[in-house]
């Protein structure tokens, strides 16, 4: 499978005072591995958040000028996914009971009041507001049914709010077009795990990012580690572009591929990893778009299919790496296959275990549009959580202790992704859902971005098996697989200080970091 391309710039660490991560305040929902915080939006009143809470619906939490948070509300939307706000306006994300069946996204008002209910597309996924709030795109991620018997193409829901939500109209565009490029697609990098299945229903809409101008969204496909592009004054997806796979055997790109090698160890090996991206997000600079993602990695499992395998128990073919390090590696019987004979002839995971910066190239002539890769986190981020948070590196919640038991799979898992101006610089936060930490990245400068800080408030000494009952020992493991981030600039929140919100998934906590010094 080909490499992403353009020139791979060194993960850089910054060796001066970054900004940095200083912990606020948590809300604990006391609903540990209930889904009870994944995505959180600044309310329309400005000094609260509204957070999914997958099982109960849309939980009200009121900030203080101390940014202590406290449950104001709830209000019940079974099946919730996602929450964006403009304005006054509250657009929630909701999948149907059944699947294979449409979606809907509800409009609320300042209040939290109803005001009207969309249909959409199969598995709404993700929700947000074009730059000018005229319009709302959802990510319809169209995900089989866990026997694989129903597997809806993927698509994306561009709603018109702009005459008022209560008359909104919605147009839901897919990616049937692009099924006879399938194969073309493939030799330039997408991951179609699905031999004899149509590239729309393997096309899973995971996340979205509007250009600043509101011209153009970027739609992440994870599963088959792509971005397609939306022009949104045309309606259409105008271009689908592979995003291929990272070399994991260059410096300072290596990684940890053994979850039984007695800690963190770091190296090169001869392993390419799928660039899957969950959370994205854009951005302007120097007159080009940017685009930011988090590369955590999906492999398939429906039905009798499981895409992944470790590198030891796979057959092989006689050339293929051999090193003992290697096998307990799950791969891809995919991409690690390309000649489909059954035999693997080298090793290709799942994720980047990183964030990448991409420079958007448009069409030009006969030329089609592209995305140049300008830099790669590396092994940057497992290097300084081994080095910071050893305790919680590549962390498994199942295991004691929790350290190294990821290695074996996707790494620290880069998920949620928000960029944010603090002070003149541009900074990206990147939650690491296995590590159960956030990651800062000064993006001020696109030609020279750099990995700048960690910052963690979980205790891997606590022994989630033996604590499952135990109210005051789950509190206190903290929090636990980032899910959702979302920055608040210093003037849209009663702090006055720049905020990231984490929602943590598997705690089930909400937590507000301030960015910069204690004051």
């Amino acid at each position: 499978m080909p490499a992403i391309a353009g020139f791979l710039l060194p993960a850089m660490l910054a060796h001066v005072p970054p900004p940095c991560l200083v912990h606020v305040a948590t809300h604990d929902s006391g609903r540990f591995m209930q889904s009870a915080s994944e995505i959180a939006a600044r309310s329309p009143k400005g000094d609260a958040l509204l957070v999914i809470d997958a099982a109960r619906g849309l939980v009200e939490l009121a900030m203080t000028a101390d940014g202590t948070l406290t449950q104001r509300s709830i209000l019940s939307m079974p099946r919730a996914n996602s929450v964006a706000v403009q304005g006054d306006l509250v657009a929630v994300a909701c999948a149907a009971p059944k699947p294979g069946d449409a979606g809907v996204v509800h409009f609320l008002d300042r209040d939290l009041e109803p005001i009207a209910t969309v249909a959409v597309g199969v598995g709404p996924d993700m929700v947000t507001f074009t730059p000018d709030g005229r319009r709302v795109l959802v990510a319809n991620e169209g995900e089989p049914s866990a026997d694989g018997l129903i597997d809806a193409p993927g698509s994306v829901s561009i709603i018109d709010v702009s005459a008022g939500a209560r008359i909104a109209t919605v147009e839901t565009v897919g990616f049937h077009a692009f099924d006879p490029q399938a194969e073309a697609l493939a030799k330039r990098g997408a991951h179609l795990a699905l031999r004899h299945a149509p590239l729309s229903v393997q096309a899973e809409p995971e996340y979205i990012a509007c250009s600043p101008d509101g011209a153009l969204a970027f739609i992440g496909l994870q599963e088959i580690a792509a971005v397609a592009v939306l022009d949104l004054a045309a309606g259409q997806i105008t271009a689908l572009l592979p995003l291929g796979t990272k070399d994991f055997s260059r410096p300072g790109a290596g990684l940890d591929p053994n979850d039984r090698d007695g800690g963190a160890k770091i190296a090169p090996h001869p392993v390419r990893g799928l660039v899957q991206p969950d959370a994205i997000a854009c951005f302007e600079h120097g007159g080009a778009l940017w685009l930011v993602t988090a590369n955590e990695g999906e492999e398939r499992e429906q039905g009798s299919f499981k895409e992944g395998i470790r590198w030891g128990a796979a057959p092989r073919a006689p050339a293929a790496p051999r090193a003992p390090e290697l096998d307990r590696l799950v791969v891809s019987r995919v991409a690690s296959d390309p000649d489909g004979d059954g035999m693997l002839d080298q090793p290709v995971a799942f994720g980047g275990r990183s964030v990448s910066l991409w420079r958007y190239v448009p069409a030009t002539g006969d030329a089609s549009p592209r995305l140049d890769l300008a830099w790669d986190s590396g092994d940057a981020f497992e290097r300084l959580v081994a080095e910071r948070h050893s305790a919680s590196f590549n962390a498994d919640l199942d295991a004691t202790p929790w350290a190294d038991g990821r290695s074996d799979a996707k790494g620290p898992e880069p998920e949620g992704l928000a960029i944010g101006m603090v002070d003149g610089q541009r900074l990206g936060f990147v939650g690491l859902e296995r590590s159960h930490g956030i990651v800062v990245i000064d993006l001020t400068d696109p030609a020279m971005p750099r990995v700048i800080d960690h910052a963690s408030r979980c205790d891997p000494s606590v022994d989630l098996a033996k604590a499952a009952k135990d109210a005051a020992v789950l509190k206190a493991a903290g929090d636990l697989a980032p899910e959702g981030v979302l920055f608040i600039p210093a003037d849209r929140n009663p702090t006055k200080r720049p905020l990231v919100v984490t929602c943590n998934e598997v705690s089930g906590t909400t937590t507000v970091w301030a960015v910069g010094p204690a004051k």
